[in-house]
């Protein structure tokens, strides 16, 4: 082979590794985009609208990667569960509108809808609970009272702290 032949051997070579190196990284970096997607994807929403899921964890909590790595498992059990009981709470309400709109409701399935709903919304407070108290394992106190702010919507009722005074008076003195 001549010179010539020889220098563009090797320029072939070297534009091949570096196209296999682009193309590597790119595989890489979308893997990466995907797990990190999986991490971040919603785990709770408060009723505050604020959404409890990796991102925040590892943005405003500032957790590392063992504690992310504690967040995922806890995740992985928590979030299918929760997905399941909610969707059959909806069902559930939805079944129970639908027998309150009939003309003549059985008042005996209106009971034992609101049963059901209770026994699922039960399991769920006590999902979110135990997924809380998994993730609390893993926090230092500076993250903890994020986590006890980003929860606290989730347990006490805006509404109920914010009531008229006169509701409060009367519910008290109708009670007491």
């Amino acid at each position: 082979m001549d010179r010539k032949t020889t220098w563009l051997v090797w320029a072939i070579i070297i534009l091949f590794l570096m196209n296999a190196a682009t193309l590597g990284t790119i595989i890489y970096h979308n893997s990466n985009q995907r797990k990190q997607a999986a991490v971040d994807t919603s785990v709770v929403t408060s009723f505050s609208g604020n959404v409890i899921n990796g991102r925040f964890f590892r943005q405003t909590l500032g957790f590392d990667n063992e504690q992310m790595t504690a967040f995922q498992a806890a995740n992985r059990h928590f979030r299918p569960q929760t997905m399941n009981i909610t969707f059959g709470i909806d069902s559930l309400k939805q079944a129970m509108f639908l027998e309150m709109r009939k003309q003549d409701p059985d008042t005996l399935k209106l009971a034992a809808l609101s049963r059901e709903i209770g026994e699922l919304h039960t399991l769920l407070k006590q999902k979110t609970w135990q997924f809380y108290l998994e993730i609390k394992s893993v926090c230092n106190a500076q993250q903890l009272s994020q986590l006890e702010t980003a929860f606290e919507p989730l347990f006490i009722n805006e509404s109920l702290q914010q009531r008229p005074h006169g509701f409060q008076k009367g519910w008290r003195k109708g009670n007491n």
